[in-house]
Formats: C-alpha cells, structure tokens, sequence
C-alpha cells in the first residue's frame, strides 16, 4: 500500500482534476442545449424541458468519469515522475488541448465545411490534441511558476464546477423520479 502512496497524487488532486475535467463538458453540454432549447419550447411542457436538461447533465457527467478514468488510467501507467507533483498542471493542459480539438471537430458540421471531409477533419484534430499534448506536457513540467498558475485557475473554476455536479446530483434524482412515477 505504502507503494501506491508514493507512486499516486493525492486524493485532493484527484478531485481537483476531475473537477478540471467536468467543467469544459459541462460547459460544452449546456451550450449545444440551450442552442436547441428553442427547436424544444414548442413541443414540450416544463417538465419535459426539465427532464430533457437533467438528461444532458447526467450524460456530462458520465462523460467526465470517462474522460477522468482515462487520465487516472495514465497517472497510473506513465512514469511517476510525470503525474506525481504535477497531475493538475499536466491534465489541466492535456484537458485544454482536447477539448479544443472537440470543438473544432464539432464544428465541421456547423460550419458546413465541404472542402474537408469529416474523417479527415476529425483525424487532424485528434492528430494536433495528441501531438500537441506531448510538448505542452514537456514545457509544463520544467516551468514551476506556468504549473502555479495553472493551479490557482484550475482552483478557481473548481467552484463553478462543483456547481455543475451539485445540478448533476439534482438531475439524477429528477431521473430517478420521472422513472419511478
């Protein structure tokens, strides 16, 4: 057990990233929501529109424990060294650059891009994540003061995102509600 003390961050940069983690998707899922919310109004009372939104929460936060299990499968695969002061930092980044490339492939359909199939489009922006991960994650590692402030903003939006998983616990309950009547 000792062995994994060493090796592991601690359980408060755990959550920290997954709060990292859940914030982009959050953000992301209410977005594209209240983008269809007006194709929704028309068809469906308050109540459809509440169950509607609890289903976009909770599917954001299945997501961020599927985005997170990833990054702590990696914390616990790739060298200590890399992840063991700095998991924050390092996955902040590695969430940053990823989320980018989602929404830039997102963005082929809304842009209408022909030029570009949607392949190719969708493989150059998991290309430029994955490729462009590895420097930043090299450059982070050698520059304590970049770490320091990506702390200090990844604390500062963990606020918000406790927001967001104290409505996931709501929506969960709304679910469950909705299909216990």
């Amino acid at each position: 057990m000792d062995i994994f003390k060493l090796r592991l961050p601690s359980k408060k940069d755990y959550f920290d990233l997954f709060l990292v983690v859940a914030f982009p998707i959050h953000i992301w899922a209410i977005f594209i929501f209240l983008k269809k919310a007006p194709i929704l109004i028309l068809p469906l009372n308050l109540y459809h529109m509440l169950g509607t939104a609890a289903y976009v929460l909770v599917s954001a936060l299945v997501e961020s424990l599927v985005v997170f299990s990833v990054l702590f499968l990696l914390s616990l695969l790739l060298p200590a060294q890399l992840f063991r002061s700095r998991l924050l930092p390092t996955g902040t980044v590695i969430i940053l650059l990823a989320s980018i490339s989602a929404a830039f492939i997102h963005f082929h359909g809304v842009w209408r891009i022909q030029t570009v199939g949607y392949s190719l489009w969708a493989g150059g922006w998991v290309l430029f994540g994955v490729v462009s991960s590895i420097p930043a994650v090299y450059w982070i590692g050698h520059h304590p003061r970049l770490q320091t402030a990506i702390r200090s903003t990844a604390e500062r939006l963990s606020l918000l995102s406790q927001v967001y998983l104290f409505f996931d616990g709501l929506a969960i309950l709304l679910i469950l509600l909705r299909n216990l009547t």
